[in-house]
């Protein structure tokens, strides 16, 4: 509605008329900042009540925690620690079997065990940050989580649009209802044929209903051709 025209003064008519324009849709913003409103999108995603971290984490996770300061050396103090211990295994067996002319088979197949292992844990760590890092998320690792939760990201959220603005970290579960038959889709790893994503899996037919998960829209298209 516009105004058209007046005469001015008190008790003089104004006229107004009625205009159509046209109707763009815009994304909706909720609360944590989130977008929403995939254009054409076959699922949408809502966040779930929090999940509940393992006892010793939880005070890692009562508050809001920013990875700012002292807290980002914080997060990355385990992968380091465990870069570090998986550096020294690898030279106490170096140093081992320089000392030895004669190791038997046995001693030799432990020590080369306790560097696999120690070089794995350690990949996985450095991996598990980086990955956040780029990904901004991720499954969430079970040492995290509590033992009846399930289906959980560890998730880096920024807390405003600033650029370079610090990033919150925290535990989420993301799930919706599956448009095909009405099961529970939950957000899981995408595995071998959907590498390095997470994507939504039905629970009741969790290989032909999958669909893409895009946290910021909180939305996801089906990767099955119909």
């Amino acid at each position: 509605m516009k105004k058209v025209g007046s005469k001015g003064g008190a008790g003089r008519p104004t006229q107004y008329a009625i205009e159509a324009q046209p109707f763009e849709p815009q994304t909706l913003e909720n609360q944590t900042g989130a977008i929403t409103g995939m254009p054409n999108a076959d699922i949408h995603y809502i966040r779930e009540t929090t999940p509940k971290p393992a006892w010793w984490a939880s005070w890692f996770f009562s508050k809001e925690f920013h990875l700012t300061g002292w807290r980002r050396v914080l997060f990355l103090t385990p992968a380091i620690l465990m870069l570090i211990a998986a550096l020294g295994v690898f030279l106490i067996v170096w140093f081992t079997l320089s000392q030895h002319q004669a190791i038997p088979p046995s001693r030799m197949l432990v020590l080369v065990a306790t560097v696999a292992a120690a070089g794995y844990f350690a990949w996985r760590m450095v991996s598990g940050v980086g990955r956040l890092g780029d990904k901004r998320a991720i499954m969430a690792p079970d040492i995290l989580i509590g033992f009846r939760e399930y289906g959980v990201q560890l998730e880096l959220t920024r807390i405003d649009s600033t650029p370079g603005a610090a990033s919150r970290l925290g535990l989420v579960r993301y799930a919706a209802t599956c448009p095909i038959c009405g099961a529970k889709v939950q957000v899981e790893n995408g595995g071998r044929e959907f590498h390095g994503r997470l994507v939504g899996r039905c629970q009741e037919s969790p290989d032909e209903h999958v669909f893409s998960f895009d946290r910021v829209l909180r939305s996801g298209k089906s990767l099955r051709l119909n």
